[in-house]
């Protein structure tokens, strides 16, 4: 489980002893189909441990709570009703039990209708730093996979190229608190990026960078161009600073993606930089007219079994398998 890593800490021996005498917290989400809330319980030290949101609404001592809603865990009623319409097909139990999944197998396996960039949205709503660092992996992994297309579609991206693409940027821009104050842009007066200001707002940098290396010429990026002043200047400012850079400026080359890491709790090593070649989440395709093809050479990793989630009313988190080399083909990937 992805607890185990803890334990290479000071405290690990405490921490096992709380482990195996934890009691089970139970957090309820709506279910509007069958009427009751669907359960799901997670053991309290190790979810404690990993999300700092479960940690501080469970609480200590006399005042300790074994029952949470999901509303409260993404920060209110109006919050869970906003990351709803961002997630898209997936729902927000859907996340949920994939990151009782990760929690307890330590991997963010690929699911067919849930997306890499919403469980790191997910992630930093629960305030779970191990689980945003892995989904910025599985999403630059699987980010390489399709940008390896074709030289034109490479500098197109597909995989980023989504009409809602505006839509996510405004969500993290707002969520992340970047307008609660205009006179800040997260640059200091050299124009140099300031790290503080974009500690807990990591999706939106992400995306930023993304709108750098799209361009300001970029049909994505017009309706964002023109309907905040504030991105603009951020978004610009971005653009000069990758230009400074040189090399590779796509954000989600292997060299780049520890630019989105946080700082891990227990963990000495979490912002070291990611190997210059990291494997792919599926096998690529090249695309010459020199070159033949296998039919699987492009088939995604087949998921292994893994252990059920505590869920009531029959709501489970079974691994998808992998698509089939047709599914894989044409499916386009969004952040809905």
């Amino acid at each position: 489980m992805a607890a185990d890593l803890l334990t290479e800490g000071k405290a690990g021996n405490d921490f096992m002893e709380r482990v195996c005498s934890s009691v089970m917290i139970e957090i309820k989400c709506p279910n509007n189909t069958a009427g009751e809330d669907d359960i799901v319980r997670v053991p309290e030290a190790i979810a404690c441990s990993l999300a700092g949101r479960i940690s501080t609404l469970v609480g200590t001592g006399i005042d300790v709570r074994r029952e949470i809603t999901i509303e409260e865990l993404m920060g209110g009623d109006l919050q869970y009703s906003e990351l709803k319409e961002q997630l898209g097909n997936g729902t927000v139990l859907d996340y949920l039990t994939w990151f009782v999944q990760w929690m307890y197998t330590s991997k963010l396996e690929y699911k067919k209708d849930l997306r890499f960039f919403g469980m790191w949205i997910f992630a930093s709503k629960i305030e779970c730093p191990r689980l945003q660092n892995d989904a910025v992996r599985m999403l630059c992994r699987d980010a390489l996979w399709r940008s390896n297309v074709s030289l034109e579609e490479k500098k197109r991206q597909y995989y980023f190229a989504h009409a809602h693409f505006a839509n996510n940027l405004f969500y993290c821009a707002e969520n992340s608190g970047c307008w609660d104050n205009p006179d800040a842009d997260g640059f200091n007066n050299s124009g140099e990026i300031d790290s503080s200001y974009w500690e807990n707002k990591k999706c939106l940098l992400f995306l930023l960078d993304c709108t750098a290396y799209f361009g300001p010429g970029d049909r994505r990026l017009r309706r964002v161009l023109q309907a905040n002043e504030l991105l603009l200047v951020q978004m610009m400012k971005r653009m000069v600073i990758v230009a400074k850079e040189g090399g590779e400026i796509c954000p989600w080359d292997p060299q780049n993606i520890t630019r989105y890491f946080v700082a891990e709790p227990n963990s000495c090593d979490t912002l070291k930089e990611e190997p210059t070649l990291q494997t792919p989440l599926r096998k690529r395709r090249l695309y010459s007219s020199n070159v033949s093809v296998a039919n699987d050479s492009h088939k995604r990793i087949r998921a292994s079994s893994v252990p059920k989630a505590t869920i009531d009313r029959d709501v489970t988190f079974a691994m998808t398998d992998g698509l089939s080399s047709d599914d894989d083909e044409h499916q386009v990937a969004t952040w809905e």
